[in-house]
């Protein structure tokens, strides 16, 4: 029979060994369609000189924004210039400065702060870190590029093994970094092809290193998706 434990069950029974991951429906919900990433993009694509009202019907998220990158690479008239100098990360990440936390940010980021529950989010903006308070910590002895800042998180302190304790990781990018942001294919491929170098080297076996703890990914958010039970909400992949 299929496993009908709710929501909370699953919290309380899982969460000595767990980890949180959450999609854009944490902000949708409550707020209507105000603070979702179809609203963003159709916004873009005014800026864009594409007059739709919503993203066409079987078209995912980011084939619609590889559509507006080509638009604004390639305007076909005068009065597209707008298209062609619009950075479309940066607009994406301006778009969406002003989102604040709902009662259930505060809620569900409370208890992960509580229970010392690592999040992943593939959102963008901070919304769930101004929830739960705390600080963006950027490992200084670590490599850098703002492209993938893959060890940075939002947490109350530091630790070297990301599976240890709270956490709030960006995985798809951060909107303090607009070149980390993912909306497109080409982008999502980027960060396949820079985790499948941490992966699979020579003649290793894919995924052979994923809980050693000095593989090249051990101390970003790829390490946690590889080493602990994963539970997923918000996030419909449509």
């Amino acid at each position: 029979m299929p496993d009908r434990r709710s929501f909370r069950t699953l919290l309380n029974q899982e969460r000595d060994d767990l980890a949180l991951v959450i999609g854009n429906g944490i902000n949708i919900h409550g707020a209507g369609n105000r603070n979702s990433w179809e609203r963003l993009l159709v916004q873009i694509a005014h800026h864009c000189a594409v007059d739709v009202p919503s993203v066409p019907k079987g078209t995912a998220l980011t084939e619609f924004y590889d559509v507006l990158e080509m638009k604004r690479s390639n305007p076909t008239a005068a009065d597209d210039d707008q298209a062609a100098t619009l950075n479309l990360q940066a607009e994406f990440c301006r778009l969406m400065e002003r989102w604040e936390p709902l009662r259930h940010h505060h809620t569900i980021m409370n208890w992960a702060v509580r229970h010392d529950v690592p999040v992943l989010t593939t959102n963008f903006e901070e919304v769930l870190s101004d929830a739960a308070g705390c600080d963006f910590i950027k490992p200084p002895e670590l490599p850098f590029t703002d492209f993938y800042p893959w060890s940075c998180r939002f947490a109350n302190r530091l630790f070297d093994d990301p599976c240890n304790g709270f956490g709030i990781w960006h995985i798809n990018g951060m909107r303090r970094y607009r070149r980390s942001i993912r909306l497109g294919l080409s982008h999502y491929m980027g960060s396949v092809q820079r985790a499948r170098t941490w992966l699979h080297r020579g003649e290793a076996n894919l995924f052979n290193a994923k809980n050693r703890p000095d593989w090249d990914g051990a101390r970003t958010w790829v390490h946690i998706m590889f080493n602990k039970p994963l539970l997923i909400f918000g996030l419909g992949l449509t």
